[in-house]
Protein backbone atom coordinates (compact mmCIF):
# COMPACT_ATOMS: atom_id res chain seq x y z
CA UNK A 1 0.00 0.00 0.00
CA UNK A 2 1.41 3.38 -0.94
CA UNK A 3 1.73 6.21 1.58
CA UNK A 4 -1.13 8.03 -0.14
CA UNK A 5 -3.33 4.94 0.07
CA UNK A 6 -2.48 4.57 3.76
CA UNK A 7 -3.67 8.14 4.36
CA UNK A 8 -6.82 7.68 2.23
CA UNK A 9 -7.82 4.47 4.02
CA UNK A 10 -6.88 5.65 7.50
CA UNK A 11 -4.26 2.93 7.85
CA UNK A 12 -1.58 5.52 8.63
CA UNK A 13 -3.42 6.53 11.82
CA UNK A 14 -3.57 3.01 13.28
CA UNK A 15 -1.36 1.99 16.16
CA UNK A 16 1.05 -0.92 15.63
CA UNK A 17 -1.31 -3.17 17.61
CA UNK A 18 -4.27 -2.12 15.44
CA UNK A 19 -2.23 -2.73 12.25
CA UNK A 20 -1.34 -6.22 13.50
CA UNK A 21 -4.97 -6.95 14.39
CA UNK A 22 -6.12 -5.77 10.96
CA UNK A 23 -3.47 -7.88 9.24
CA UNK A 24 -4.51 -10.96 11.23
CA UNK A 25 -8.18 -10.35 10.44
CA UNK A 26 -7.45 -10.03 6.70
CA UNK A 27 -5.33 -13.21 6.71
CA UNK A 28 -8.11 -15.08 8.53
CA UNK A 29 -10.99 -13.93 6.34
CA UNK A 30 -9.43 -13.63 2.89
CA UNK A 31 -7.21 -15.87 0.81
CA UNK A 32 -5.45 -15.18 -2.44
CA UNK A 33 -7.01 -17.46 -5.03
CA UNK A 34 -4.12 -18.34 -7.30
CA UNK A 35 -5.88 -21.50 -8.54
CA UNK A 36 -8.15 -19.47 -10.81
CA UNK A 37 -5.44 -18.53 -13.26
CA UNK A 38 -5.22 -21.18 -15.98
CA UNK A 39 -1.76 -22.53 -16.68
CA UNK A 40 -0.08 -20.95 -19.68
CA UNK A 41 -0.41 -22.78 -22.98
CA UNK A 42 2.62 -23.85 -24.98
CA UNK A 43 3.09 -25.47 -28.36
CA UNK A 44 4.40 -28.93 -27.50
CA UNK A 45 4.42 -30.50 -30.96
CA UNK A 46 4.44 -28.97 -34.42
CA UNK A 47 3.11 -31.86 -36.52
CA UNK A 48 2.93 -32.55 -40.24
CA UNK A 49 5.07 -29.61 -41.27
CA UNK A 50 2.98 -27.01 -39.49
CA UNK A 51 -0.44 -28.41 -40.42
CA UNK A 52 -1.29 -29.30 -36.84
CA UNK A 53 -0.21 -27.90 -33.47
CA UNK A 54 -0.50 -29.88 -30.25
CA UNK A 55 -0.56 -27.73 -27.13
CA UNK A 56 0.53 -28.36 -23.56
CA UNK A 57 -3.07 -29.14 -22.54
CA UNK A 58 -3.05 -31.91 -25.22
CA UNK A 59 -5.51 -30.02 -27.41
CA UNK A 60 -4.90 -30.35 -31.16
CA UNK A 61 -5.37 -27.47 -33.56
CA UNK A 62 -5.52 -27.61 -37.34
CA UNK A 63 -3.81 -24.66 -39.01
CA UNK A 64 -5.38 -22.84 -41.96
CA UNK A 65 -3.46 -23.87 -45.13
CA UNK A 66 -2.80 -20.17 -45.79
CA UNK A 67 -0.81 -19.99 -42.54
CA UNK A 68 1.06 -23.29 -42.75
CA UNK A 69 4.12 -21.75 -44.42
CA UNK A 70 4.53 -19.69 -41.25
CA UNK A 71 3.84 -22.47 -38.75
CA UNK A 72 6.09 -24.93 -40.57
CA UNK A 73 9.06 -22.84 -39.38
CA UNK A 74 7.93 -22.71 -35.75
CA UNK A 75 10.10 -24.63 -33.33
CA UNK A 76 8.34 -25.68 -30.15
CA UNK A 77 8.05 -25.04 -27.23
CA UNK A 78 6.84 -21.47 -26.84
CA UNK A 79 3.88 -19.79 -25.13
CA UNK A 80 0.68 -19.17 -27.07
CA UNK A 81 -2.74 -17.69 -26.56
CA UNK A 82 -5.95 -18.67 -28.34
CA UNK A 83 -8.61 -16.07 -29.05
CA UNK A 84 -11.81 -16.02 -31.07
CA UNK A 85 -11.52 -15.13 -34.76
CA UNK A 86 -14.82 -13.54 -35.70
CA UNK A 87 -13.66 -13.11 -39.29
CA UNK A 88 -13.71 -16.80 -40.20
CA UNK A 89 -16.26 -19.58 -39.88
CA UNK A 90 -13.84 -22.22 -41.14
CA UNK A 91 -11.03 -21.29 -38.72
CA UNK A 92 -12.85 -19.65 -35.79
CA UNK A 93 -9.77 -19.11 -33.59
CA UNK A 94 -6.47 -17.29 -33.76
CA UNK A 95 -3.44 -18.88 -32.15
CA UNK A 96 -0.96 -16.18 -31.17
CA UNK A 97 2.72 -16.93 -30.71
CA UNK A 98 3.47 -14.85 -27.62
CA UNK A 99 7.20 -14.63 -28.43
CA UNK A 100 6.88 -13.31 -31.97
CA UNK A 101 3.26 -12.03 -31.84
CA UNK A 102 2.59 -13.94 -35.08
CA UNK A 103 -1.06 -14.95 -35.47
CA UNK A 104 -2.39 -17.96 -37.36
CA UNK A 105 -5.93 -19.12 -38.01
CA UNK A 106 -6.79 -22.45 -36.38
CA UNK A 107 -9.64 -24.77 -35.53
CA UNK A 108 -9.82 -27.59 -33.02
CA UNK A 109 -9.44 -31.02 -34.54
CA UNK A 110 -12.47 -33.29 -34.27
CA UNK A 111 -10.72 -35.46 -31.69
CA UNK A 112 -10.15 -32.49 -29.39
CA UNK A 113 -13.01 -30.02 -29.81
CA UNK A 114 -11.44 -28.03 -27.00
CA UNK A 115 -11.99 -24.30 -27.09
CA UNK A 116 -10.45 -21.61 -24.89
Amino acid sequence: MTGEEQIQTGYSTLTPAQKQALSTWIDTHFTLDTARAPPPLYVNINAEGGKQLILSDQSRWEVDPKDQALTSAWISSFPVKIVANAGSKDYPYLLINLLSQEKVRVRPTPSTQKSP
